[in-house]
């Protein structure tokens, strides 16, 4: 789905992976930008980042954070980067160059 959203644009899909075993589900780089974005299946009930999404804000330090999930839509800051909490269904209409 992310990669039909993305497909007339030059942005490129990736994964991040540590050797201590954090990882993020994707990384979406376009020019000098990059986005990391978790997918999580579960209820999300309150805005909290994973250990691995964390390590990533803290040595990339991007503008965005995206955490797509079942219904839970929120936003919250961890330093300088807004991570945006967003349901599956408003992925569809969410706008990736902002």
């Amino acid at each position: 789905m992310l990669q039909e959203k993305l497909h007339d644009s030059s942005s490129l899909i990736n994964f991040w992976r540590t050797k201590d075993g954090a990882e993020v589900d994707f990384i979406i780089k376009g020019g000098s930008k990059i986005m990391p974005v978790e997918v999580k299946y579960g209820q999300i009930k309150k805005p909290e980042t994973t250990r691995s999404l964390q390590s990533f804000i803290s040595a990339y330090q991007p503008d965005t954070a995206l955490v797509v999930n079942l219904n839970y839509k929120d936003e919250i800051r961890t330093g300088k980067t807004k991570v945006c909490f967003v349901p599956f269904y408003e992925l569809i209409s969410y706008d990736f160059k902002k």
